[in-house]
């Protein structure tokens, strides 16, 4: 789950992904949740579910995809959350706050992340600026 501030979209929509992978990182399953308009404040997006038994590997991806020619939008995400049985949260950095990499502004734990190798730029998970 995570909490998503859509702030605005155009010809786009919001993407929550859980993707799962087995060992040799194919992919063995996952659940998607998309939003196609913006909304006041941070709201929940959350799915539940049976993970796959060839599992070995979760990935929790937050983005932003075109359903139109010039898609954008401004998207802000906090408090990912990935649990496990009666684990607590398992994701690294959920709330953004750590950042210790010298000359970046990326999240510690997260990274860039590029859908289609023809984007000018790709989505960045970072820990300033903070959102309204």
């Amino acid at each position: 789950s995570g909490q998503y501030y859509i702030e605005q979209l155009a010809n786009a929509k919001v993407l929550h992904y859980l993707l799962f992978y087995d060992a040799s990182g194919v992919n063995v399953g996952g659940t998607t949740i998309e939003r196609t308009t913006a909304h006041p404040g941070y709201q929940s997006l959350s799915a539940t579910g049976v993970i796959p038994a060839t599992a070995k590997r979760a990935r929790v991806h937050a983005g932003l995809a075109s359903t139109a020619p010039n898609g954008s939008g401004t998207v802000y995400v906090d408090s990912v959350m990935f649990k496990y049985g009666t684990d607590s949260n398992i994701v690294a950095n959920p709330e953004y706050e750590k950042q210790t990499r010298p000359g970046s502004s990326l999240a510690d734990g997260w990274d860039y992340w590029k859908s289609n190798p023809d984007m000018a730029t790709g989505m960045a998970v970072v820990n300033t600026p903070v959102a309204p």
